[in-house]
């Protein structure tokens, strides 16, 4: 088998190993999208992007950062991947959806807007520990 028997959980494991499977796939997990090793979230998106090659519609609800990049560099021009962005506007209950070909075309985008705020801060201590000055580098920083 290419992939080892752990990277896939209960019923994906046994449709994939066994078949039939159906012309969707719902996968929803709460919290973290999986418990993997990181190191396996690759040939997940191989495997989720196969799939969806050989006319099964998945749809993955995450949030991992992670899982998001290794979908998007995996997925090739003839792949029908679509990323969305699910939020609320201001002073609105309503929820709005924005859809992407392309995790960088998601916006607005809250997960990479968290990654952005733990370099900038990773930065500033870095710079702070060596005694730089943020000064240094002007308003826009490093």
């Amino acid at each position: 088998d290419p992939y080892p028997p752990e990277l896939l959980e209960g019923h994906l494991f046994v449709r994939v190993r066994h078949g039939p499977f159906p012309s969707y796939l719902a996968h929803t997990k709460a919290g973290r999208s999986t418990n993997l090793n990181p190191k396996l979230f690759g040939p997940l998106m191989a495997i989720l992007l196969e799939l969806q090659r050989n006319g099964v519609q998945v749809f993955l609800a995450t949030h991992d950062y992670v899982i998001l990049e290794e979908l998007d560099l995996r997925k090739e021009k003839t792949d029908a991947v679509a990323f969305h962005s699910l939020y609320h506007k201001k002073d609105d209950k309503d929820v709005v959806c924005n859809t992407a070909d392309g995790y960088l075309e998601i916006a607005p985008n809250a997960i990479a807007e968290t990654f952005d705020s733990l370099y900038d801060r990773e930065v500033d201590r870095s710079l702070d520990s060596h005694g730089i000055p943020k000064s240094h580098f002007g308003e826009a920083g490093p």
